[in-house]
C-alpha cells in the first residue's frame, strides 16, 4: 500500500526515515530510505511517499522518496535538474551542462578541459602573464 507521510525524524546514520502518516497522524518507526546509490535525505517536514506492507503496521516499509506538490515546486521545466544542496545543482539543457556552486574543488590526477590539461592552460596563463609584464616593464622603460 502506498502512503503520504512528512518527515518527523531523520537517521542519517541508518538511512532511515521517521514519517507521520497524513491519513491518521500515526507515525512510522524509521523506515529506509530507496537510495539509487546516492544519499539524498528528505527535509524533515518535506512530504514523502511510503510504500507500507500489509498487514505490518508501521514498521514494513519503504520511503520511496519526495515528490513534487505546492510546497515543493519543480526548479526546472525542461531538461534535466539535479539539485544536490542549498544554491549547488547541475543543469543540462540540449548538449550543454552547467554545474553552479559557489566554489568547485576537483580530486583528479589530470583535469582536461576542451581538450587541454588544466596543467597546461596555467602554464599558458603563467606565460602570457609573464609577457606582459615584459611588456609593460619594456614600454615604460
Amino acid at each position: 500500500m502506498l502512503r503520504i507521510g512528512k518527515v518527523t525524524k531523520l537517521y542519517p546514520e541508518e538511512g532511515k526515515i521517521q514519517v507521520t502518516y497524513e491519513d491518521s497522524a500515526s507515525a512510522s518507526m524509521p523506515l529506509p530510505m530507496i537510495s539509487n546509490g546516492e544519499y539524498n535525505m528528505p527535509a524533515i517536514g518535506e512530504r514523502v511517499v511510503v510504500a507500507q506492507m500489509d498487514g505490518e503496521g508501521s514498521s514494513k516499509g519503504f520511503v520511496l522518496g519526495t515528490y513534487f506538490n505546492t510546497e515543493n515546486r519543480p526548479s526546472a521545466t525542461s531538461g534535466y535538474r539535479k539539485d544536490l544542496t542549498a544554491g549547488v545543482y547541475v543543469e543540462c539543457i540540449g548538449g550543454a551542462c552547467k554545474v553552479h556552486a559557489t566554489s568547485i574543488e576537483l580530486d583528479a590526477d589530470k583535469v582536461t578541459l576542451g581538450g587541454q590539461t588544466v596543467s597546461d592552460i596555467l602554464k599558458r596563463i603563467e606565460n602570457l602573464e609573464s609577457r606582459e609584464t615584459r611588456e609593460m616593464r619594456a614600454k615604460w622603460s
